[in-house]
């Protein structure tokens, strides 16, 4: 499921090639490429509940498109963090409305504005992984960034080598 948040950014106007993915993989979780076609086309609602691990990525990605209704989500609330409280929470920093309810999760499309203040992990390694998808917005700051040791503690790395314009301190 990493992949989706490198992939994300390919529909954001860069260009991360990615190699190795097994085109035949049962991991639930490689709908990201159908669902960021979707999303990236029109607002959609798309049930996440065999890959619910995308539900940070596809919310940002929804905030950054279309907008999306996403159901399938309650167990969201049992993760590293609440996850959709969690990017409730950092999406309005941003301008844009998210609605959580019991096992749904609805992102409005929204005019996105420079968040006035910075993002906030949650100590969530797919939340810092979703809102660094605002690199290709705005100059944007995420407290306690080092969560993202818990899965992939190169991404600031390896967004750097794609050309993104990234400065760290995981200390």
């Amino acid at each position: 499921s990493n992949s989706a948040f490198l992939d994300a950014f390919n529909y954001l106007s860069c260009n991360v090639k990615i190699n190795n993915l097994n085109p035949y993989s049962l991991q639930g979780d490689k709908v990201y490429i159908d669902y960021f076609n979707k999303l990236s086309k029109d607002y959609y609602e798309l049930d996440i509940s065999n890959c619910i691990d995308l539900g940070p990525v596809l919310f940002a990605f929804a905030a950054l498109n279309h907008g999306g209704k996403f159901t399938g989500t309650s167990r969201l609330k049992i993760k590293e963090s609440n996850r959709d409280l969690a990017m409730k929470e950092e999406l309005a920093k941003v301008g844009v409305e998210v609605i959580v309810n019991d096992n749904d999760v609805i992102v409005n499309k929204s005019l996105l504005h420079k968040p006035l203040v910075p993002f906030d992990s949650h100590n969530d390694h797919r939340i810092v992984m979703a809102l660094s998808l605002f690199l290709t917005q705005f100059d944007i700051q995420i407290n306690n960034a080092n969560a993202i040791n818990k899965s992939y503690p190169y991404y600031f790395k390896d967004l750097e080598k794609l050309g993104v314009d990234v400065t760290y301190d995981l200390n």
